[in-house]
């Protein structure tokens, strides 16, 4: 959803991109983070 975003970044803001990418990607309760949110419901 992001990625037109993303791919026009340059210098300074692409740097800080990838920066929060990597200290996120480091801790081990972000793995199953995404764009995106599953819900699951049950009928009753």
């Amino acid at each position: 959803m992001i990625d037109e975003a993303v791919n026009a970044l340059r210098g300074q803001e692409w740097e800080a991109w990838v920066e929060l990418n990597l200290r996120l990607a480091s801790d081990p309760s972000l793995l199953s983070g995404a764009e995106h949110l599953l819900a699951l419901g049950r009928k009753v």
